[in-house]
């Protein structure tokens, strides 16, 4: 989450906009989680069907969305060694 905090509050002026959806049920754990973690971006509980809809089979999952509303990128998983391909992808997409 550090890094993900890092990439919202140093793109957000630029125009990202960054939610997470959590499957874990219960809103009020979530919003424990999320103020433990001092998490940046909105976060909300999603319901299976929204899940089902962008196809999330694994946590974390991230889904890179263009200004325009057309999906770019979809990973699953969470590395160091992906960090600067994550941050380049955001650039990418600001430029656009």
């Amino acid at each position: 989450m550090p890094f993900l905090n890092k990439i919202y509050t140093t793109y957000k002026d630029q125009g990202l906009e960054m939610i997470a959806m959590s499957i874990e049920g219960d809103p009020e754990l979530v919003q424990s989680f999320v103020k433990k973690l001092d998490m940046k971006y909105p976060t909300f509980v999603a319901e299976d069907d929204l899940l089902a809809a962008y196809e999330v089979q694994y946590i974390p999952f991230h889904i890179f969305i263009d200004k325009q509303g057309n999906e770019k990128y979809r990973e699953a998983g969470f590395s160091e060694e992906g960090a600067q391909e994550f941050e380049d992808r955001v650039k990418e997409l600001l430029k656009e």
